[in-house]
């Protein structure tokens, strides 16, 4: 996929991301890098996200790069993701078409025959229940597990925010932040600027859009 990327995609920067942090962030990064390089491979190009992005999305999420990580919101893993939002977006990746048998024998090795079952839910509503979450929760502190799922969630973003080649990596970290429904639960357009969307989401996401895409964050030392 051949995307072009304007970088930084915001005059501002996050608090956490001077010119004196720079050194610390490289470190954190390279360490992601010799640690889950494999994994983070494997799962771009399966999901055909450049490797720049997935990096920076999973550095936003677990700086520290730690796989068992749980947080105060129950995110888990590389990736941070809830063990809801990683039911809901592996049966929204098939039915839009999006999971080959090469992700399927990935996210099968740790589900099993559970996968099926996932895939099969018309109501996904029912993935609020713990007893579906407990399913995929263990799963979701395996790196290859959890690179993959985060690469395909970034996969759904990037087709629709890939306009004329120019990869809008603002609208799609700050749906990874906030959710696959963000822009139609709080009707924003798809077509504003950078700094237009950090003021029509909210702090979390504007925290989140700044440590990514503005100056001195992880795309800007990333690429």
């Amino acid at each position: 996929m051949n995307l072009s990327l304007n970088i930084p995609m915001v005059a501002r920067s996050h608090s956490d991301f001077k010119p004196t942090d720079i050194a610390r962030h490289q470190a954190a990064a390279d360490y992601l890098s010799a640690t889950y390089g494999t994994q983070i491979e494997q799962a771009c190009r399966l999901n055909t996200v450049p490797d720049y992005l997935l990096k920076a999305t999973l550095l936003t999420e677990n700086e520290d790069a730690k796989p068992d990580s749980v947080n105060f919101k129950g995110a888990v893993g590389l990736g941070q993701i809830k063990p809801f939002v990683g039911l809901d977006m592996l049966a929204l990746a098939n039915t839009k078409k999006l999971l080959t048998d090469e992700k399927k024998a990935v996210f099968r090795k740790k589900l099993g025959s559970q996968l099926d079952k996932i895939l099969k839910v018309d109501d996904t509503s029912v993935f609020k229940d713990s007893a579906w979450q407990a399913i995929i929760l263990p799963a979701l502190k395996d790196p290859e597990f959890n690179t993959m799922l985060a690469a395909l969630t970034l996969s759904l973003f990037i087709r629709e925010h890939s306009a004329s080649g120019l990869l809008r990596c603002d609208y799609v970290e700050a749906r990874y932040n906030q959710g696959y429904y963000l822009l139609s639960s709080r009707k924003i357009a798809k077509t504003l600027t950078t700094d237009e969307l950090i003021d029509a989401v909210p702090a979390e996401a504007k925290n989140y859009i700044l440590k990514v895409c503005g100056r001195n964050g992880w795309l800007d030392i990333l690429t």
